[in-house]
């Protein structure tokens, strides 16, 4: 069993599917934007809060306990996940922004994935 703590946004489009990320780790909220997060590993795990609405992308990152979203024109990224046989199977894609966020997203049994992401990513 592992310790919790709780991780605040706000900034959020309201109503908005937000998602809270980090390896190992994602779970969203269209409800509420208080997150219990376990404390694996060390204290600085850095955690990233990701939403879009329209072509608008929100998002923030904290090694604490609160986020504040920021928005970003969002840039549409789509591709396949492939080993280096070339053969397609599903995983996880992360994108790393310039700033350090951390976009985490699972590709889908045909390997597929299709996300919208901020520019710098």
């Amino acid at each position: 069993m592992y310790d919790a703590k709780n991780i605040s946004v706000s900034g959020a489009p309201a109503g908005g599917l937000v998602s809270l990320m980090s390896y190992g780790f994602i779970t969203s909220s269209s409800t509420s934007y208080s997150f219990a997060v376990p404390t694996v590993g060390t204290a600085s795990e850095r955690y990233t809060a990701y939403a879009v609405s329209g072509s608008t992308v929100y998002y923030g990152q904290t090694t604490g306990s609160s986020i504040s979203m920021t928005s970003s024109a969002g840039y549409s990224v789509k591709g396949e996940v492939k080993d280096s046989d070339g053969n397609i199977f599903s995983g996880t894609v992360s994108f790393i922004k310039d700033d350090g966020n951390t976009f985490i997203f699972a590709a889908d049994e045909d390997g597929k994935f299709d996300v919208t992401l901020p520019a710098g990513t």
